[in-house]
């Protein structure tokens, strides 16, 4: 039991369970300071830096994983890599000068953040291909500290929404310091067109699958931004955050762990390996994130109060329904690794475009008009994306019904139990009021979710994914 606490996953959960306390604090010290207009201005050009950002993260990045050279491989990918960074700066430069004013100011100030994460996104491949999978996981902690130290720092000087930006340079140039340590492998002046050209196989469909994820999580920002102001957009951002913080707690350490063993079992030819490892996976991340995330739901009201400034009122509707989508989408968490691992890197590419569609669709029939609506666009997309890649998924993989509903099964049973228990604990929070009674009823519910994880573990019921 002691070394499950050591293991690549734990590790993985921790970390980013750090990293998403960390990020909360930041948005939940701005409410403080910024009200949801200049928190909006902010999170427009945030919006493109980090789509951006996941495209140097992924693509080539995954390539390197893949590769059967990697000795001649690995210099031509970091340049690919580089010239993706120039050009995403060169973006965000653009942009900044076209849109001019509060926006336009965010985006120039923000435009040399991709420079700074080309080399950090290969380190972390180096790492993960290593599988050095804890150090891939933890090394963002301290970023994140420094970024919450940076930004409190700055918003009680009055910089504002620059402190908000000084924040995310601090954390990236602790990121770039620490892999680099880390890996100790420095790209030489190599490239190969070979490399790119292999590359290239994997790279085109992640990318194009990135782009509609992107879109999933911020198209709404953009078309808000476009058809109302800047308000619309933070109401909607700091609703759609809080649920990303609970939602990439266990996705992200899911995705990174499962291209790990997904890669190294695609090698091997190991379909059964392939269909136990998605099993696992989905089991144990579905156990931790569907609770979470219902109950975040169910205590939005709370949390907005006892956390936010009075302002931020507004985002509590968009945290339930946001809450909600995530939970459904998160059925998608192993498309990519599962069906580019197994050849049909063009169906994964399909239903994410398909996704990206009903987005588009649903925004601009209904989701335009508020926040609110915008959130409810992106539970009918979850919807259909989670439905789709099941049914992909499950074909190529030979999953049964039986097996999908064994798969979840413990999911929800828990999830159902934190439910009742917040339902229980209802009139401890009238009588004692909002604060206390929201602190004992969190901390009911962690006791019993760990104990309950715990549990499942000892008795094999869940089992902890490895890298």
């Amino acid at each position: 039991m002691l070394k499950s606490f050591g293991s690549p996953y734990v590790v993985g959960v921790t970390a980013r369970l750090s990293v998403q306390i960390l990020s909360f604090a930041q948005i939940m010290i701005a409410s403080r300071f910024v009200g949801l207009t200049e928190f909006g201005t902010y999170a427009l050009a945030w919006a493109i830096a980090v789509i951006i950002n996941t495209f140097l993260f992924t693509g080539y990045y995954h390539a390197l994983l893949r590769t059967t050279e990697y000795d001649r491989n690995r210099d031509t990918i970091f340049w690919i890599m580089a010239m993706q960074g120039v050009g995403g700066a060169a973006v965000m430069l653009g942009v900044g000068v076209l849109a001019g004013g509060a926006v336009g100011q965010t985006f120039v100030m923000l435009s040399g953040f991709p420079l700074l994460r080309v080399l950090t996104s290969w380190n972390e491949a180096n790492l993960v291909r290593s599988k050095r999978t804890r150090s891939a996981s933890s090394y963002v902690v301290l970023g994140e500290i420094l970024a919450a130290t940076t930004i409190l720092i700055g918003l009680n000087a009055g910089l504002g929404v620059a402190a908000l930006v000084l924040g995310r340079y601090a954390a990236s140039i602790s990121d770039l310091i620490l892999t680099t340590l880390l890996v100790r492998l420095r790209p030489g002046l190599r490239f190969h067109r070979d490399a790119m050209v292999e590359g290239w196989a994997t790279a085109l469909p992640l990318w194009g699958t990135n782009a509609m994820k992107m879109f999933s999580n911020y198209g709404a920002d953009l078309i808000l931004g476009a058809f109302l102001n800047p308000a619309a957009v933070g109401t909607y951002r700091g609703g759609a955050r809080m649920s990303q913080t609970v939602a990439d707690l266990i996705m992200q350490p899911v995705e990174l762990l499962s291209w790990s063993r997904f890669t190294r079992l695609e090698k091997q030819g190991d379909l059964d390996g392939l269909r136990t490892a998605w099993t696992e996976t989905m089991t144990m991340g579905a156990a931790c994130a569907w609770p979470i995330l219902i109950s975040f739901a169910l205590l939005s009201e709370e949390i907005v109060t006892v956390v936010f400034a009075e302002i931020w009122g507004p985002v509590a509707a968009i945290v339930v329904i946001m809450c909600v989508s995530r939970s459904i989408l998160f059925l998608s968490a192993l498309l990519e690794p599962t069906m580019i691992c197994r050849g049909q890197a063009r169906t994964q590419f399909r239903v994410r475009t398909a996704g990206a569609v009903v987005l588009l669709v649903s925004l601009l029939a209904f989701g335009r008009l508020s926040g609110e609506a915008a959130a409810m666009a992106h539970v009918v997309t979850s919807s259909v994306v989670a439905a789709l890649s099941l049914w992909f998924m499950g074909r190529e993989l030979d999953l049964r019904a039986r097996g999908l509903i064994r798969a979840f099964l413990p999911a929800i049973v828990l999830t159902a139990a934190c439910a009742g228990l917040i339902a229980a604990t209802a009139p401890l929070r009238a009588q004692m009021g909002t604060t206390p009674g929201f602190a004992l009823t969190v901390g009911c519910l962690f006791v019993f979710w760990v104990g309950a994880l715990a549990l499942g573990l000892k008795r094999g019921i869940i089992v902890l994914p490895r890298s």
